[in-house]
C-alpha cells in the first residue's frame, strides 16, 4: 500500500490542464490585443509567420486570423499534438514539434516571428543565436514581436538595456509597456486557489483511503475538514468558489481598474512587461 501511495502523490498534480488559465485571464487577452495592434499598425497582413514556443496555441490562432500562413513551434510534443486536434479546422494554421535554434527553416521568407514571454528560457549565448536563426528565416524588412517580463529581462539587463541588445540585431521599430504589478497581487492569488481547487478536487477522489490511512495532505483537523465525503463541499462549495475565482479572473473591469491604477500611481514598480516591435535591416 505504501509504494502506491508513494506513486500517488505525484501523479496528482496543482497545475490545471491548461498552464496559468491563459485563456481565462483578462490579462492575456488584453497583452495579445495589444500585440495584434503593433502587427496590423506595421506588418498588417502577413504571408507567412512563426509563433516560437506557441505553447497552447491561443496566440498562433489570433495570429490566424490576420490572414496569411502561420506555423506555431514548440519543443513539447504533448502541446503540438493538443494544438493540432483542437485547431484542426484553422486551415491557414499548422504546428511544428522541435527546437527552434536547430529546425531546419526555409531562410527568408518569413514576413513575421513572435517570441511572447520566451527569451528569459534561454541561456545567454542562446538568445544571441535566437534572434540570428530569426535574422536567417525573415525577409529583408520583415518584423519580430517580442513579449517579455521587465522583473526577469535576460541576465538582469534593464529595459534600456535589453533594448540595446535587441537593437544590435534589429531596428526597433516601437515599444509599448505594460503596467500589471498591482493587478499580480490579486491574479497570482487567485490563480494559486485555482490550482489548490483542482488538487483537492483529484485528493477526494481518494479521501476514503486517505483517511483512512491517517494521510495528512493539509495542517490538522483541516485534513479531515476538507477530504472527508462531503456532498456540500462537492456539489456547492467548491464549484462556487471556483466559478468565482474564473469570474473575477476574467474580469476587464478588474483589470483595467487595477492597471489604470499601477500605471497612475505607481508607473515603475507596476510596469512588468515589455513588448517590443523590431524589424530586421533591409
Amino acid at each position: 500500500m505504501e509504494k502506491s501511495w508513494r506513486l500517488l502523490d505525484p501523479s496528482i498534480s496543482r497545475a490545471a490542464t491548461e498552464p496559468w488559465y491563459v485563456s481565462s485571464r483578462a490579462s492575456t487577452r488584453d497583452r495579445y490585443a495589444k500585440c495584434l495592434r503593433l502587427i496590423r499598425r506595421h506588418c498588417p497582413s502577413p504571408a507567412l509567420s512563426y509563433d516560437v514556443g506557441c505553447a497552447y496555441g491561443q496566440f498562433a490562432a489570433r495570429l490566424a486570423q490576420l490572414g496569411g500562413l502561420v506555423v506555431g513551434i514548440d519543443r513539447l510534443g504533448d502541446r503540438i499534438a493538443h494544438n493540432r486536434r483542437a485547431y484542426s479546422k484553422v486551415p491557414n494554421l499548422s504546428f511544428l514539434e522541435g527546437d527552434f535554434l536547430t529546425l531546419d527553416l526555409p531562410p527568408k521568407t518569413a514576413d513575421l516571428v513572435t517570441a511572447l514571454e520566451i527569451l528569459y528560457y534561454f541561456a545567454p549565448e542562446e538568445r544571441v543565436r535566437l534572434l540570428k536563426k530569426v535574422l536567417t528565416i525573415l525577409k529583408p524588412g520583415g518584423y519580430l514581436l517580442i513579449s517579455n517580463n521587465t522583473f526577469c529581462c535576460p541576465d538582469g539587463l534593464s529595459q534600456e538595456e535589453f533594448l540595446e541588445f535587441v537593437g544590435q540585431f534589429f531596428v526597433v521599430v516601437e515599444t509599448y509597456s505594460i503596467y500589471r504589478g498591482l493587478y499580480y497581487r490579486v491574479e497570482l492569488p487567485l490563480i494559486h486557489l485555482l490550482d489548490e481547487i483542482n488538487y483537492l478536487k483529484n485528493l477526494r477522489i481518494f479521501s476514503p483511503h486517505i483517511l483512512g490511512l491517517n494521510r495528512q495532505f493539509y495542517p490538522g483537523r483541516l485534513n479531515h475538514l476538507l477530504l472527508r465525503p462531503s456532498r456540500f463541499l462537492d456539489q456547492v462549495a467548491l464549484p462556487f468558489v471556483r466559478q468565482a475565482a474564473l469570474f473575477l479572473l476574467k474580469s476587464r473591469i478588474l483589470y483595467g481598474t487595477l492597471t489604470f491604477l499601477g500605471r497612475t500611481l505607481l508607473p515603475e514598480k507596476s510596469r512588468t512587461q515589455l513588448l517590443v516591435l523590431a524589424q530586421k535591416r533591409a
